[in-house]
């Protein structure tokens, strides 16, 4: 059996972490701060009424100063889609490619949450010969990625991400990249207290990790294992950056993989 044919239920995580519909947005974006978590599901009396993710943070920002003092029942995304805990690997990462999630919660038999899957807990499962961890990082990666200058304020950088809608920023200082912002970061960000006028340059992440456009996918996923990250920066041969290969991106390669090998099987089977 690989593991796109096993259930769920192998793969989730039980160790949930959950605020009630009353917490704060401040207390919940702390527990995400210090339970290193970019998902936090919302329960009442055991039953599942929400989720606020890092992706949902510049969007509650734009609320303006009052933000952090509201309940996240205000804020938090609800109805949520739910995957059933004997539902395989391949129809949650079908659900997550066309839902664009990250995290779909997991439910037992009497509709109880038993978990929940990330795409982290799917990319860690793939076997390291897998056929799509062969390409090149060039083939993968987003050309073009968004940056913002070192002197640009926090309030700058959180309306970016909420306008562009994406994972992570290159910091430049004179057109050279000297730091990354992730959307993981958000929830430290904004719940420690630092003015919406501090500089980039003080809470960018550093040192940026690299990797050549010449590296295998392989190569790309084991350094973002090694560094601990879920985006590195691709540069050519001279050191120019060319692009940013993330685990969002791999995953999207590796589900138009799967697809072409069920076209390649269909076919012949039709002849």
């Amino acid at each position: 059996m690989s593991f796109l044919e096993q259930p769920v239920k192998q793969l989730a995580t039980k160790d949930i972490v959950s605020v009630t519909p009353e917490t704060s947005v401040l207390d919940t974006m702390k527990l995400m701060t210090q339970k290193r978590v970019t998902s936090v599901l919302v329960c009442q009396a055991g039953v599942l009424r929400g989720i606020i993710t890092s992706r949902d943070l510049p969007r509650i920002f734009m609320n303006g100063e009052s933000f952090l003092d509201m309940s996240v029942i205000n804020v938090m995304t609800h109805p949520l889609d739910t995957c059933d805990e004997d539902e395989t690997v391949l129809n949650a990462l079908d659900m997550m490619i066309n839902g664009g999630y990250r995290h779909i919660p997991v439910t037992d038999a009497s509709n109880n949450l038993f978990g929940i899957i990330s795409e982290t807990d799917i990319l860690n499962s793939m076997g390291i010969y897998d056929p799509a961890r062969l390409r090149l990082v060039e083939d993968m990666i987003s050309s073009n990625p968004t940056s913002i200058n070192e002197d640009a304020s926090l309030s700058e950088v959180v309306n970016l991400f909420n306008n562009n809608h994406v994972e992570c920023l290159i910091i430049k200082k004179d057109a050279q990249a000297v730091g990354i912002i992730t959307e993981r970061d958000l929830s430290g960000l904004l719940s420690s207290g630092i003015s919406s006028d501090t500089p980039a340059k003080n809470f960018m992440s550093q040192p940026i990790f690299t990797i050549s456009i010449k590296s295998n996918v392989q190569e790309a996923i084991s350094a973002m294992h090694s560094y601990k990250v879920h985006h590195i920066i691709a540069v050519d041969d001279n050191g120019d950056i060319k692009g940013i290969i993330s685990r969002d991106s791999f995953l999207l390669d590796f589900t138009r993989f799967l697809v072409r090998q069920l076209v390649k099987m269909t076919r012949q089977a039709l002849d």
